[in-house]
């Protein structure tokens, strides 16, 4: 079966070529780059990493391509590829947070914490609401131990919108590893009475 699927990725990419054949730069590494969308969307990673390969030979600053080949390697559990891949995409594209988060949170899997610190930290410094950048620097501090100021971004991103449950059952778990039990509980009934609807928070005060 993985033969198969192999042999219809390199016919469908030899295919592509073909019908390129003649076409501008700009048109070649589009079409390679649409061509690995429909790949990707069809479960065919390799068909993709194929194909943006190609985009990126065409375009060695083609930012987008990056970074969905670094979304591919991870799909092909090629991880130093899949950082490597992002780091190239961050660097030709620093005005998109949304690379950017997905560089720092690369680097935290890869255990390069002070990385991701460094960028999460100017992403918050260009835009302190983003939900994303806030959440990953509180995973950061807990990650490095540093329980009181995890907290207190959990804290921060409950005083920016009141709807956002994993925060409410990030700051609980923190403060019952302290040992702090009645503060844990403090936050779940918050969530509970700005989230009536979510289970998860009557279940964690079950818990405690």
């Amino acid at each position: 079966m993985i033969k198969n699927n192999r042999i219809r990725s390199i016919l469908i990419l030899l295919a592509t070529a073909i019908i390129l054949a003649g076409c501008s730069d700009k048109d070649e590494k589009m079409a390679y780059y649409d061509k690995a969308k429909n790949c990707y969307n069809n479960n065919e990673f390799l068909c993709a990493k194929i194909a943006l390969e190609k985009a990126v030979e065409i375009d060695p600053e083609f930012a987008g391509a990056y970074a969905n080949l670094g979304e591919v390697y991870l799909k092909l559990g090629k991880v130093s590829e899949s950082l490597n891949a992002y780091i190239k995409a961050a660097e030709l594209a620093p005005d998109q947070p949304e690379v950017q988060i997905k560089l720092a949170t690369l680097y935290m899997l890869n255990r390069k914490t002070v990385r991701a610190k460094k960028i999460l930290e100017k992403i918050l410094d260009n835009n302190p609401d983003n939900m994303t950048a806030n959440y990953l620097l509180a995973e950061f501090f807990e990650m490095e131990k540093d329980f009181d100021r995890s907290a207190q971004l959990f804290k921060t991103i409950i005083n920016k919108d009141h709807s956002q449950i994993r925060a409410y059952l990030s700051l609980a778990a923190l403060l019952i590893k302290k040992g702090r039990y009645d503060e844990a509980e403090i936050s779940l009934k918050s969530a509970q009475t700005n989230i009536p609807s979510s289970l998860h928070t009557i279940i964690a005060i079950f818990d405690l």
